[in-house]
């Protein structure tokens, strides 16, 4: 800008500068200078042709319900840049990138302009013997030098292959002839395009290249995928590429589904970055709270799509979370410990046909004990809660699922059945001295009976819990499954793959 309005008034041209105002500049966020427009040429993809219309099907997929949009609000910002899309320019002036497969011959176009760096030269003189009478070769290297012409005036004075070479910068005039290769052409005098593609115009064609497109058995099992999951600011940069090239392509949208997740910010609310210093590091967290605490810490109490700012007294209050489900599994193998009821159980295959609680009570040789009024409430809630975490998992509402089973288990489940549970226990008497749980309901009086009832309606409920959690505290789910005995789980699987609870009819 200084330059340019020297050369001004150097021309006479500048009639008054002003500088009593604020003038807004728009700077780099890293070096703080003033960033410049410049124009260049570039490549463009034409989006709307008449024949045969890039971004159009794209719309109507997401439009017609081909593709469903999560939270469905956000198929605004879709739509609106679907209809506002110019021209996409694919081209960018840097050097790390796909270089465009574009060729240009030099004979035909005598105007390109180009940059580049003239071949370091080199040259080599022996010094006087060191002691062991040996003389190094010393390389001493000439500055590097830049130069810039229209390539009819270069070759004049510089070989094509130095400047193909050195090439760092090639600009074409408008009507410029070219060739479209990936490879140099064999025949002829060529430079290629320095231009690269814009990062989008590749990984928008990420479905097809990584599953093999066209003919590959990756590609034709699993195009299209089901869902896409990413951060919703890249919707228009990446999610609609990426449709576009599909219907262009294959006629067929790359996936049914987008589930778009908030930005999580920093804890006053800005964008984390380097070189403001507010990044969080997640790790330091992992390791001073658990994983699981960190992921139900994000998850939970968060609107679909919106960003939030980091939530540190969060992921403490499910680290502590974390420590309540392993006290409520030691008070629960305690019970079954003492009172032998791994015994007594029958196996949930063999009552398929009964109502998820009532398996969990069922026991060996002895009939079925009517469940008390805290049973039923509580076995009721299980089953609402079943069913609507599976909606909401279905839907991908993720945070009102893990707000739901977290309350369950604290409020319902620990602070309040369990809590009278261990009043039940202990007016029971001493019915651990039976073999097994079905001795002790067959010898026992009414409060062995209710014990040892109340006793498998903890352990189902606590069981089903985890399998609930356990998309999204994985690992202490995972711990604690793991030190119940086969027979009180009835299977010795992991349970990352055990069977999703069913909800009751």
């Amino acid at each position: 800008r200084k330059q340019v309005a020297e050369d001004l008034e150097k021309k006479g041209l500048i009639e008054k500068i002003d500088r009593n105002y604020v003038h807004t500049v728009a700077t780099c966020y890293k070096g703080g200078h003033d960033i410049e427009p410049m124009i260049v040429p570039n490549w463009f993809v034409k989006v709307d042709d008449k024949k045969k219309s890039f971004k159009k099907p794209a719309y109507d997929a997401v439009k017609k319900g081909s593709v469903k949009i999560y939270p469905k609000w956000r198929e605004k910002t879709y739509l609106r840049w679907m209809e506002e899309m110019h021209d996409w320019p694919i081209s960018r002036q840097i050097v790390w990138g796909i270089r465009i497969p574009v060729w240009y011959d030099v004979e035909k176009n005598p105007d390109l302009r180009v940059t580049f760096i003239t071949k370091s030269q080199r040259s080599a003189s022996a010094v006087s013997p060191n002691k062991n009478g040996i003389a190094p070769l010393v390389a001493r290297q000439k500055e590097n030098v830049i130069i810039t012409g229209h390539i009819s005036d270069l070759l004049k004075t510089h070989s094509l292959e130095d400047i193909d070479a050195g090439l760092q910068n090639l600009f074409a005039p408008a009507g410029a002839e070219y060739v479209v290769s990936p490879e140099k052409p064999k025949r002829g005098k060529f430079l290629p395009e320095t231009d690269t593609f814009d990062t989008w115009f590749s990984s928008g064609q990420w479905p097809l290249v990584t599953l093999g497109f066209p003919d590959s058995k990756d590609f034709n099992r699993f195009y299209p995928t089901d869902v896409l999951e990413t951060g919703w600011e890249i919707i228009r940069l990446w999610v609609s590429r990426m449709i576009m090239f599909g219907m262009y392509i294959t006629k067929n949208p790359p996936f049914h589904s987008v589930y778009l997740h908030g930005i999580v910010r920093a804890t006053d609310g800005r964008k984390m970055s380097k070189s403001l210093g507010n990044v969080i590091n997640p790790e330091e967290y992992q390791k001073e709270y658990g994983t699981d605490a960190l992921r139900m810490g994000l998850i939970s109490g968060t609107a679909n799509g919106k960003d939030f700012n980091f939530p540190r007294d969060k992921v403490i209050a499910y680290r502590n979370f974390s420590n309540k489900l392993w006290n409520i599994a030691r008070f629960i193998l305690m019970q079954t410990e003492q009172n032998n009821v791994i015994a007594g159980l029958v196996p949930a295959e063999k009552t398929a046909t009964t109502r998820p609680h009532r398996q969990a009570i069922a026991l060996a040789g002895a009939a079925r004990v009517a469940a008390t009024k805290e049973d039923k409430a509580i076995l009721k809630k299980l089953d609402s809660l079943t069913r609507k975490v599976t909606q909401n998992l279905e839907k991908y509402r993720f945070a009102q699922a893990a707000d739901d089973i977290y309350h369950f288990v604290w409020d319902d489940f620990a602070s309040d059945y369990l809590e009278k549970s261990k009043e039940h226990l202990n007016r029971s008497g001493d019915i651990h001295h039976a073999r097994n749980a079905s001795q002790a309901m067959q010898s026992g009086g009414a409060q062995n009976k209710d014990a040892i009832n109340r006793i498998t309606t903890l352990l189902h409920v606590f069981l089903t819990s985890l399998k609930l959690l356990h998309p999204f505290m994985p690992f202490v789910t995972e711990a604690i499954w793991q030190q119940f005995p086969s027979g009180l789980k009835h299977n010795d699987l992991p349970l990352l793959i055990v069977q999703w609870p069913k909800v009751g009819n």
